[in-house]
């Protein structure tokens, strides 16, 4: 028993450890549609650097964003970059729910020997599914569709510098 509660332990502090970096201008679920920053994208260019920070503009060419670790606005040329993935609100945390639906089938007595194993499994798939929503890849959207969640989907305009996105 003290080995299946370490086990449980491991798990539940590998999922917690395991989560996504979400920066704090991404809105709650419930107020997408009403966020005035472009969407977090971390992306890898064929020279193998990463980059990291908020969707500024895309147009047919060129991917520009504001870095989160410099501030600064960059300018990417799409065909330069290998993939991405995509963050437009805030993941739904269900870890803290995990001890709670372990110990649930505590109540079945003998059979909770049968029962716990998948207690674990459905509430880790349940918990990991919420970190996957609100994100998207470059095998799921085209840069076409990146223009969406962008802060300026038409362009930057031109009364807009750089110390005004800031």
């Amino acid at each position: 028993m003290k080995n299946s509660l370490q086990i449980i332990l491991i798990i539940f502090i590998t999922i917690n450890l395991s989560s996504c970096y979400a920066p704090k201008y991404l809105p709650k679920a419930a107020s997408i549609y009403q966020n005035e920053y472009g969407a977090f994208i971390k992306y890898r260019t064929i020279d193998n650097n990463t980059f990291a920070g908020e969707i500024i503009a895309v147009d047919s060419s060129n991917l520009i964003i504001l870095n989160d670790y410099s501030k600064e606005l960059m300018t990417y040329p799409i065909n330069k970059i290998k993939r991405f993935r995509l963050r437009y609100a805030l993941p739904k945390h269900y870890e803290a729910f995990i001890p709670i639906f372990i110990l649930y089938p505590a109540i079945h007595g003998y059979y909770s020997l049968i029962t716990m194993p998948f207690h674990v499994l459905i509430t880790t798939l349940v918990s990991v599914s919420g970190e996957n929503d609100f994100r998207y890849t470059s095998r799921k959207i085209s840069y076409q569709q990146l223009r969406m969640f962008a802060r300026f989907p038409q362009g930057i305009p031109a009364n807009i510098t750089s110390y005004d996105l800031n």
